[in-house]
C-alpha cells in the first residue's frame, strides 16, 4: 500500500535538468573535452563528482586531485549563475495539481535528490510548502544507485520503504529505488528503465498508480 511519495528534483518535478546539461558543456567546452547530450544521460543522478568522473573517463583524460577539484568547483559556480534564471515556469506541466491532490489526500511527500543546488531550486519553484522533507545531496555521503538519499527520506518520514513511491528520471534512481526496497516509478528519461515497476509519460499518472497500488 502507498502511504507516501518521493520526488527526485530535476528531471521529475522540474525541467531543471536541462541546465546541468549547459553548465556541463560550458565546462567541456572551456577544457576542449568532448560532450554530448548521449554522454549527458549518464550524469543523472549521480553526483558533481561522479559527473567529471564520467566525462575524464571517456575523455581517457586523469587529473591530479588539485585540478580535479578545481573543475567540480568551476561547475558548481556555473550552476550558481544559470540557476538564478529558474522560475516556476520550469515545473513539468501538472506538477503543481498532483502536489495539491497528494497532499489534500494526505499523504506525506519528500524529495530525494543528490543536488546541492536543491534548497535553491526548490525556493525558485515555490514548491517547498508541499513536502514533509527535503534531502539533498548535502546531506548524504553516497550518490545514487545508492539508496541513502531515499532511506533517509523514509527514515524522515517515518514509513517503511516498501509504502512509498519512488518517481525517477535517472536509471541510476531506479536502482537506488529498487534496492532501497520502495515502488520505483520511470519517468522522462529513465522510461526505457525495464527494473522499474511503473513507467508513466506524465507526472499526473501518479495518481493512478496510488489508486492501483491501494486497491
Amino acid at each position: 500500500m502507498v502511504k507516501a511519495v518521493i520526488f527526485d528534483l530535476d528531471g521529475v518535478l522540474a525541467k531543471t535538468d536541462s541546465f546541468h546539461y549547459l553548465s556541463w558543456k560550458k565546462i567541456c567546452d572551456t577544457h576542449a573535452y568532448l560532450f554530448d547530450k548521449v554522454m549527458n544521460n549518464e550524469l543523472r543522478g549521480v553526483s558533481r563528482e561522479e559527473c567529471l568522473k564520467i566525462i575524464l573517463g571517456y575523455n581517457n583524460i586523469t587529473l591530479s586531485d588539485e585540478d580535479f577539484k578545481k573543475v567540480c568547483d568551476e561547475e558548481n559556480e556555473n550552476y550558481n549563475h544559470i540557476v538564478d534564471d529558474i522560475t516556476e515556469q520550469d515545473l513539468f506541466p501538472g506538477v503543481v495539481n498532483l502536489l495539491k491532490k497528494l497532499k489534500g489526500d494526505g499523504f506525506p511527500l519528500a524529495i530525494g535528490t543528490i543536488s546541492k543546488h536543491a534548497k535553491t531550486t526548490i525556493e525558485k519553484l515555490k514548491i517547498g510548502k508541499f513536502f514533509n522533507t527535503i534531502v539533498d545531496g548535502n546531506m548524504v555521503k553516497k550518490a545514487k544507485p545508492d539508496p541513502e538519499c531515499f532511506l533517509l527520506c523514509a527514515k524522515n518520514l517515518g514509513i517503511s520503504p516498501k509504502d512509498i513511491l519512488v518517481i525517477e528520471d535517472a536509471d541510476s534512481g531506479i536502482i537506488a529505488a529498487n534496492k532501497g526496497g520502495f515502488i520505483s516509478v520511470a519517468f522522462g528519461n529513465a522510461k526505457n528503465n525495464k527494473e522499474a515497476k511503473y513507467i508513466v509519460d506524465s507526472i499526473e499518472e501518479i495518481d493512478n498508480i496510488i489508486k492501483t497500488e491501494n486497491k
